[in-house]
Parts: C-alpha cells; sequence; structure tokens
C-alpha cells in the first residue's frame, strides 16, 4: 500500500529538515569561534603569566601587602573566609615564601576559567578580563 502525502504534508516535512540544517550550522559555526576565542584567551594568558608571577613574586619577597592587595581578586578568599586585608594580617610570609619558591603549574577548574595553582597546591590564581590575579589560599598556613 503506498501512502501519499499531499504537498503541503511535503513542504512542512522539507522546511523542518531545512531548518534543522540550518541550526546546526549556526551551532558548529558558534562552536568554533567559541573554541578559537578560548585558544586566543589561553594563548594570551600564557603570555602574561610571566610578568604577573614576577610582580606577585617580588611582592611576597618584600612583604609588601599593598602590592599583593593590588594583585588579588576582588573575590579574594581563604579556606577560613578571610579576605585579602584579614589574610595579609595574620599571614606567615616565610609559609607564603615557601609557597611561591615552589612555582606554579596549571589547574583545571569547573568551568572555562584559566588557573595555576602554587605545586604545593595552596595558592590559587585566575585569569579573568585579560588579567592574571591572587584569587585565594587553600590551607590555612
Amino acid at each position: 500500500m503506498i501512502i501519499r502525502r499531499s504537498n503541503k504534508t511535503t513542504d512542512l516535512m522539507l522546511r523542518g529538515v531545512l531548518c534543522a540544517a540550518l541550526l546546526l550550522g549556526i551551532f558548529a559555526a558558534l562552536t568554533s569561534e567559541v573554541s578559537a576565542q578560548s585558544a586566543q584567551t589561553k594563548a594570551n594568558a600564557n603570555a602574561r603569566w610571566s610578568a604577573f608571577w614576577t610582580r606577585f613574586s617580588s611582592a611576597v619577597n618584600k612583604k609588601d601587602r599593598k602590592k599583593v592587595v593590588t594583585l588579588a581578586s576582588s573575590n579574594f578568599f581563604t579556606a577560613g573566609g578571610d579576605t585579602i586585608h584579614t589574610f595579609l594580617e595574620g599571614v606567615n610570609w616565610s609559609e607564603l615564601r615557601a609557597s611561591v619558591r615552589k612555582g606554579t603549574m596549571p589547574h583545571r577548574s569547573n568551568d572555562e576559567t584559566i588557573m595555576r595553582i602554587t605545586r604545593d597546591k595552596d595558592l590559587m590564581f585566575e585569569y579573568r578580563n585579560g588579567k592574571w590575579k591572587f584569587w585565594g589560599q587553600f590551607e590555612n598556613s
């Protein structure tokens, strides 16, 4: 038995298929653009890391609280809930310097944020809006 469809039904099906193909094409283009932006953002972050790390290390080595504050994120945190100011009031500078001396490594976040963490997993840094920032401390030193 052959089922004949009206031209109207066939036209609607064809339009549906064309719309789906168009949406898939748009999605593929957007995904490709986001991927290219992510690659460019990572390249920018890597290019800017060394200068930031030099400034941060120098500030820690000199116990320069004001400089550390300027290098900290506005949403800085510690495991104890401290702000950057309360963190610096009670910080053990020797332990902080020891953490910095160990250097950093890339850190994978749950979202697309580009991050680094010290090798002792104590200090965290994030790259947002084209800048590296001291983001927080995980352990109470």
